[in-house]
Order: C-alpha cells, then sequence, then structure tokens
C-alpha cells in the first residue's frame, strides 16, 4: 500500500510538471534553452546559484542568444542581455509588475515590491519627496556622517589591507536612517547596535531565500529554521520602525500645536533654524485616495527607503573606492578637480554647488556602477501579451534582467573589463541607448532615489579623497564577484589609505 501511495505522488508530480513544462514551452520553444530535466527542469546549470552573473553569459554564448529560456521546477523564466528586448520591457507604461514575494515579509507591498493601481498611487506620493529642493536639505547628514567616516579610516592610515566595505555600509546606515526616519542608529560609533545587526542579517536573508528554490515555496519555508530567525529579526525591525512613526506622529502634533499659536515657523525649529525634515515626516503630511497613510503603509515605505538606500550606496561607494585606488590615472584627475574646487581645504564641507562642479568624479561613479552594478540582476513579471523576434510571451512569464552582462557588453562598451571613466563624458556617452547602461533600472520604474545617492556618494568620495591617498592593497587583492540580490565580493574589498599631502 506504502508503495503504491508513493507510485502515484511521483506519477501526479510528473503529471502536473508535464503540464507545466508543456504550456509554456509550446509557446517559447524558439527560445533557446539548455537541456530540460523533469522536474530540477535546467536546474543542473547552477552548482552555485550567486555565480549566475558568468553562468548565463556562458550559456548565452553556447546557445547563441542573449535571451534564454530557463525552467525553474514548475516555473518558466527568461534571461536577458537582449537591448529590444531591455528596452521593450523596462520602457512599457504597462510592463511595470514585480514578483519580489521574498521581500514582502520585510517591505510589505511598498514602492518596491507592489504593482499595478497601488504602485502608481505610492510612485505618485513619494516622487515629490525626491525634489533637488528637498534633497539640498540633506547634505548636511551626509557631511557629518562623512565626518566620522573620515576619523574611523585616519585609524586604518598604516594598515596594508582595509577592508572598506563594512565601514562604508555603516555610514551608509546611519545616513539612511537620518534621513528617511529623523534619528540616527549610530552604527558608524556602536558597533553592537541591534538595529544595524538586524539589517545586515535579514538582507543575508532574504538574498540566501531568494536563491534556495525550495525556500520559494511558501509552505516549506515557514517550515524551516531561516523562517523563524526572520520573525525574530522582523519584530526587531519592525518593532523599532513603529516606535519611531508613533514618536514622529506626536512631534508633528506638537508643532503644530506651536504653529497654531505662533511659537515657531513651519519650517523652523526652536531657534529659528531651517529644518531638515525626514522623508517620514513627508510622509506623515501625506495622503492617499484623500486619507492619511496608515501606520503599516507608512513602516513600508520606511523599510523600503532603508533597503534601497543602505547596501546598493555602500556598495557602490566601496567598488569605486577599489576601481580609484588601482588606476593611479584617474585618481589624480579626480583628486585635480577636487584641488580646483577645495582648494587645499581638506575640512570644509560639500555645498551643492561643489557637488555640480564634480563632473570628473560623476563619470568615475558611473564606470564602476558600469563595472560593477550594485543590482546586478532585476526581473518583471509580463503582465499581457508581449511579442519577442515573432514569439508572442503570455502574461505570467517572469524576466530576468542582467545589468552586469548588459554593461559588459562589447556591443554596447568598447574593451568592456578596461575601467575608463571617459566612456561617460559628454563627447563620448551620447545616451542614444539608455537601457544599455541600468544601474538604476530605467523606464518608469527607475529608482527614484539615484540622484540622493549621486549626492551622497560624491559628497562622501570627495571628503575621503581629499583626506587620503589611496592604493591597492597588499598584497594585491582581487575580487571575487557574486550576484546575489546586491552585488558582492566573497574575498571583501579591500585597499590602503595614506595621508594626503598638499
Amino acid at each position: 500500500m506504502f508503495l503504491e501511495v508513493i507510485v502515484a505522488l511521483v506519477v501526479g508530480v510528473l503529471t502536473l510538471w508535464t503540464y507545466a513544462f508543456l504550456k509554456n514551452y509550446i509557446k517559447l520553444k524558439n527560445i533557446p534553452a539548455p537541456t530540460v530535466w523533469p522536474i530540477i527542469g535546467t536546474a543542473l546549470e547552477f552548482k552555485d546559484p550567486e555565480e549566475s552573473m558568468y553562468i548565463f553569459p556562458n550559456l548565452m554564448k553556447r546557445l547563441k542568444s542573449k535571451t534564454l529560456r530557463m525552467h525553474m521546477g514548475f516555473r518558466t523564466v527568461l534571461v536577458t542581455a537582449d537591448y529590444t528586448l531591455i528596452e521593450r520591457v523596462l520602457g512599457s507604461p504597462t510592463l511595470t509588475h514585480k514578483t519580489y514575494f521574498h521581500f514582502i515579509p520585510w517591505l510589505g507591498h511598498g514602492l518596491f515590491t507592489s504593482s499595478g493601481d497601488k504602485w502608481r498611487k505610492a510612485r505618485k506620493l513619494i516622487t515629490p519627496t525626491f525634489h533637488f529642493k528637498i534633497l539640498e536639505q540633506f547634505l548636511d547628514v551626509f557631511n557629518s556622517n562623512g565626518v566620522i567616516l573620515i576619523n574611523k579610516l585616519k585609524n586604518e592610515v598604516g594598515n596594508t589591507s582595509v577592508e572598506v566595505q563594512t565601514l562604508m555600509s555603516r555610514c551608509t546606515l546611519d545616513i539612511i536612517c537620518e534621513t528617511a526616519m529623523g534619528l540616527s542608529v549610530n552604527a558608524q560609533t556602536e558597533e553592537s547596535s541591534e538595529y544595524a545587526k538586524c539589517i545586515h542579517d535579514i538582507t543575508y536573508l532574504v538574498n540566501a531565500r531568494a536563491f534556495t528554490p525550495l525556500y520559494n515555496i511558501e509552505w516549506i519555508y515557514k517550515r524551516t529554521k531561516m523562517h523563524k530567525d526572520e520573525q525574530a529579526i522582523l519584530k526587531v525591525l519592525h518593532g523599532h520602525t513603529d516606535s519611531v512613526i508613533k514618536t514622529r506622529r506626536l512631534k508633528l502634533q506638537e508643532e503644530a500645536d506651536k504653529k497654531e499659536v505662533g511659537r515657531v515657523a513651519e519650517n523652523e525649529d526652536d531657534f529659528g533654524r531651517k529644518k531638515k525634515v525626514p522623508f517620514l515626516d513627508m510622509l506623515l503630511q501625506s495622503t492617499i485616495d484623500g486619507r492619511p497613510l496608515n501606520d503599516k503603509e507608512l513602516r513600508d515605505e520606511v523599510s523600503t527607503f532603508m533597503f534601497a538606500g543602505h547596501d546598493t550606496t555602500s556598495v557602490a561607494m566601496s567598488f569605486t573606492l577599489f576601481a580609484i585606488a588601482n588606476h593611479p590615472e584617474v585618481q589624480k584627475k579626480a583628486f585635480d578637480e577636487l584641488y580646483n574646487i577645495f582648494g587645499s581645504d581638506k575640512e570644509r564641507m560639500c555645498t551643492t554647488t561643489d557637488l555640480n562642479e564634480m563632473k570628473y568624479l560623476e563619470m568615475v561613479i558611473k564606470e564602476s556602477l558600469r563595472m560593477y552594478p550594485s543590482a546586478p540582476l532585476f526581473s518583471r513579471t509580463v503582465s499581457e501579451n508581449l511579442d519577442y523576434n515573432g514569439t508572442v510571451i503570455p502574461p505570467g512569464i517572469p524576466i530576468l534582467f542582467l545589468p552586469y552582462s548588459i554593461h559588459h557588453d562589447p556591443d554596447h562598451f568598447p574593451d568592456p573589463e578596461k575601467f575608463d571613466p571617459e566612456r561617460f563624458s559628454p563627447e563620448n556617452y551620447d545616451g542614444k541607448k539608455p537601457f544599455s547602461f541600468i544601474p538604476f533600472s530605467a523606464g518608469p520604474r527607475n529608482c527614484l532615489g539615484q540622484k540622493y545617492a549621486m549626492m551622497e556618494m560624491k559628497c562622501l568620495l570627495s571628503m575621503i579623497l581629499r583626506q587620503f591617498e589611496l592604493k591597492p592593497a597588499s598584497p594585491v587583492h582581487k575580487l571575487e564577484l557574486r550576484s546575489a540580490i546586491i552585488l558582492k565580493s566573497l574575498t571583501g574589498i579591500k585597499i590602503q589609505f595614506a595621508e594626503r599631502k598638499y
């Protein structure tokens, strides 16, 4: 009897898999795929899913196609580095659906994870908070946290190999907490910060789940130790955010009461100084569908700010420091530009005018984002029939985009392994193929925070370059890149810092 049940289960699973496979195979058979095995699909191609940034390009070369059909268990996924398909999907005002369900326990249904009408309303609500006049007020936050970072880096002078990503991550965490919620978690000065640890841990868990196929099945995942750990971490993170929301609500009410009796101007503190207004305060004063956001909606958006504005920026700056340290001619040009702006004054804080004059440094950052995109892959799910080279891709098919592959395609960037900021000079980069450079995605669902990120990176990197000469680590450090949710190096990102001589 037991054997009969097992046989029936196996036959049932095979039947369901065959139906799921054939349903999409018939429609997508013209798109090349590696060998497909029953149940496991194309999983044998992935000894280590985090090596997908290398596996997919190799498969594309082998199968002579920039778009592949992959079968992950019962799911069919398209993977592409084809400019035509990228432009068609990312540039579409209707193909905006995302499927990032593994983020939902942490980020809820905020701007990053939502789709359809809910996403459009959230985008309309949040877009004004990234107006350049509002972003300017955060420059003081960038500068003040940059000073703490500089003092940390001074302690590293003389060390021949310094892992920079942890230092940069703690700095950007303090900055995003202050700009998003109006308070610092002191990640740079208190290395035992529980909140900082939980942010690090939840990012790791989300990534681990995303690359573990069995954990994408909800009923299996909820019975794992990983799920139990995730719940404990989220209790801390959500509890902290909920507490901040409650405190800010009370604070805004107090300020409204003061305003009524004429004790303080709307945009000034008790001493008459212009206030820095965190994103949370702007959301607290906004409405959607004619009503204020509830606490859950506020938490979702604040958590989204925390995710989007923390590791992505710290990784981008870490790789940029590595590139500058290993290309002295680039460092000289960047420093010469900064010397023309600041002279020999190492201590002067950056202004908006200063940032606007950092043309070459911006080119350096862009070239670093080309070579080391913070998000090495991202996806959309087709929500309507999509014609692609005569094949109709049906609704429900996820398409995985590979910025790393696109950015290293010689059709778009000749000699792609060479670090050359001049690619992004006005003379060399005409922007005629905007979807060939997508470190912040592109189209209607591009990253709202890209101006914020560029301001932060230019401010902090310029402070570092004015204080230190960057040198390659000793022994020579080699990156081992892996395509997690955020690009990472298994060996860390290591350089040397020497005091800058004027």
